[in-house]
């Protein structure tokens, strides 16, 4: 017992940290049923040169994860802009969805 603590409250507290520990348990358990982490097909779309999708280029290519790489050209960029999420690049796609600003 510590500093004029009853034995009572310690148990109550064992009880519910032991509670806790084992709500993080099952979370975690949820957690892992969850579908994993897309495998593809992933396109990335961006401007011919680095840039904000550069990262997600060199985390593509350092994980060994294939990817479809559309460069747009700067003179192309104002008739592609209105068919864009936003009008605005880079857009990741994901198994179909299109993921702004990614």
């Amino acid at each position: 017992m510590g500093c004029g603590g009853s034995k009572s409250t310690e148990v109550k507290e064992i009880k519910q940290n032991g509670n806790v520990q084992e709500s993080k348990q099952k979370e975690e358990a949820k957690i892992s049923k969850q579908d994993p982490i897309p495998k593809g097909p992933y396109k990335l779309t961006y401007f011919d040169g680095q840039g904000r999708a550069e990262l997600t280029r060199v985390i593509f290519a350092s994980q060994d994860i294939k990817f479809e790489d559309i460069r747009v050209n700067f003179k192309d960029w104002p008739d592609m802009k209105p068919t864009t999420p936003m009008g605005m690049l880079p857009i990741l796609e994901v198994e179909g969805t299109k993921i702004c600003e990614s």
